[in-house]
C-alpha cells in the first residue's frame, strides 16, 4: 500500500525525470551533435546584413484592465507586424507617406494596443493542513494552499505589441571538405538587436578572408562558424542532473537503508554511472571518465568481495584479497583499460565482454550460485525420478519375484489391473 510518503516520492521522481530529460535532449543534445562537426577553413565571397521585426507582446499583469472592443487579436497583429520589413518601411517613412504607413510599418501608442484574451489576474486558495505520524508515535502537520480557484479575471486582457529590429548576418562561404572536394554553402548568424556586433565582425573579416568553420559530416552543406556550447544550457541541465542525483540517493538509502551492502552500490554502480553520463557532455574527457569509472567500481565492490568470500567460502583474509585480485580486480582493469585505448571496433567489443563476464562468473562463484542451482536441479530431478520409481506399475515389474504370504508385492498384472 502506497502512503503519502512514497506518493510524494515517486512524484518527485517523475518530475526530476521529466525535468533533466527535457532539458537535456531539448537543450543539450543539439549542442552535442554540433560538436561532432569536422573544423575546415571558409572564405567569405559575400556578406550581407538582413534586418527584420522581432515583435513581442508587452502586458501589464498588476492590473486586470479589458481591452478596447475595437482592438485586434494580439497573435494577428504581432504576425501581421513581424511580416513587415523594416527596408520597405524606411521608404515609406523617407517619402513622407503618412496614408499608407500602417500597411507597411509597425505603429506605436493606441494602434499597438490588441487583445490577449482570457487572464486571470489573481488566484484565491484555502490553507489546508496535512498530518502523519512517525515511528515514535509523535503527530506532525503541514499546511499547504488548497482548492484554488481565479477569484478575478478578464476575457480580454489589454497587451501592447512592441517591435524592435532584429539583425542576421548571411556569408556565402567556400570551404574544402574532408575528401578536399570544394563546397559551397551560406552561413546565418542571428545577433538579435545588436547591430554593432555584426558591423564588428564584417570589419574584421572582409570578403575573401578566411574564417574557421565547421561543417556536419552527413550533410556537408551544414556549415557553421562555431560550435562552443552555450552556458546557460549547461547550467540547466548541471541543475536538473543534480535534483535528479538527490532523488535517486534518497530513494536507493530509503530502499536499502537496512542493506549493509549500499555503499557498494553507490561506490560501484552508480557513480560509475554518473560519469557515463558526463560522457554525453562535450567538455568532458571520456578516457578519463571511463577510467574514473573502472577505479570507482573496483573500489566500490572488492571490499564487499573480500568481505564475501570470508563469509561464505570460509577462507582466510589474505585469500580472500589473492582471490579477489586474481579474478576481480585483475580482469576489469586490464580488460576494461585495454577496450577504452584500442581502437579496433570487434576486440573492443570482445574486451568488454571479457571485462562483464569473468567478474560476474566469479560473484557467483561467491555467491555459490553455480551450487545453488546444481542442488535446486539435483533435488527437481531426484523428486522426479522417485515419483516414477513409486508408481504401482513401476513397483511391480521390480517385484516380479514370487513371494508367498499376505504381504507379498503385486504382480504386473495384478498392479495393471487394479489401475
Amino acid at each position: 500500500m502506497l502512503n503519502e510518503r512514497k506518493i510524494c516520492y515517486i512524484v518527485s521522481l517523475v518530475i526530476a525525470l521529466s525535468l533533466f530529460f527535457g532539458l537535456f535532449f531539448g537543450l543539450g543534445y543539439p549542442e552535442i551533435k554540433r560538436a561532432e562537426y569536422y573544423p575546415t577553413a571558409c572564405t567569405i565571397k559575400n556578406e550581407t546584413i538582413k534586418s527584420r521585426y522581432c515583435c513581442y507582446r508587452d502586458c501589464d499583469t498588476t492590473t486586470c484592465r479589458d481591452t478596447p472592443t475595437s482592438a485586434p487579436s494580439c497573435s494577428s497583429l504581432e504576425s501581421r507586424w513581424n511580416a513587415f520589413s523594416p527596408t520597405q518601411c524606411s521608404a515609406v517613412l523617407m517619402a513622407n507617406n503618412s496614408q499608407n504607413i500602417g500597411d507597411y510599418c509597425p505603429i506605436d501608442g493606441s494602434q499597438a494596443i490588441c487583445d490577449n484574451g482570457y487572464y486571470c489576474c489573481h488566484e484565491c486558495c484555502s490553507t489546508c493542513t496535512s498530518c502523519t505520524v512517525d515511528s515514535d508515535g509523535s503527530r506532525r502537520c503541514t499546511t499547504y494552499s488548497c482548492n484554488c480557484f481565479c477569484c478575478d479575471s478578464t476575457n480580454h486582457q489589454s497587451c501592447q505589441i512592441k517591435c524592435p529590429i532584429c539583425y542576421t548576418m548571411e556569408l556565402i562561404v567556400q570551404y574544402p571538405l574532408w575528401g578536399g572536394e570544394i563546397t559551397t554553402s551560406k552561413i546565418s548568424v542571428d545577433y538579435d538587436q545588436a547591430l554593432t556586433e555584426v558591423q564588428k565582425f564584417l570589419t574584421e573579416n572582409p570578403v575573401e578572408s578566411k574564417v574557421r568553420c565547421y561543417y556536419n559530416p552527413e550533410n556537408p552543406l551544414q556549415v557553421l562558424l562555431s560550435i562552443d556550447y552555450t552556458v546557460k544550457t549547461w547550467i540547466l541541465v548541471g541543475i536538473s542532473a543534480f535534483i535528479l542525483f538527490l532523488v535517486l540517493v534518497i530513494g536507493t538509502y530509503y530502499i536499502f537503508y537496512n542493506v549493509s551492502f549500499v555503499h557498494g552500490i553507490w561506490i560501484g554502480t552508480i557513480f560509475p554511472l554518473l560519469f557515463f553520463l558526463l560522457l554525453l557532455v562535450p567538455i568532458t574527457n571520456k578516457y578519463v571518465l571511463l577510467a574514473l569509472s573502472l577505479c570507482f567500481i573496483t573500489i566500490g565492490w572488492t571490499p564487499l568481495l573480500i568481505n564475501s568470500i570470508i563469509k561464505f567460502k570460509r577462507k582466510s583474509f589474505l585469500i580472500a584479497c589473492l582471490i579477489t585480485l586474481l579474478f576481480f580486480v585483475l580482469p576489469i582493469t586490464i580488460f576494461g583499460l585495454t577496450a577504452i585505448l584500442t581502437s579496433v571496433k570487434v576486440m573492443k567489443i570482445l574486451l568488454i565482454v571479457l571485462a562483464i563476464i569473468i567478474p560476474i562468473g566469479y560473484i557467483f562463484w561467491i555467491m555459490e550460485v553455480w551450487n545453488r542451482l546444481h542442488i535446486f536441479l539435483t533435488r527437481l530431478f531426484y523428486n522426479t525420478t522417485n515419483e516414477e520409481k513409486n508408481s504401482p506399475i513401476d513397483m511391480a515389474y521390480r517385484n516380479e519375484k514370487p513371494y508367498s504370504g499376505d504381504n507379498a508385492p503385486l504382480t504386473y498384472d495384478e498392479a495393471f489391473a487394479k489401475q
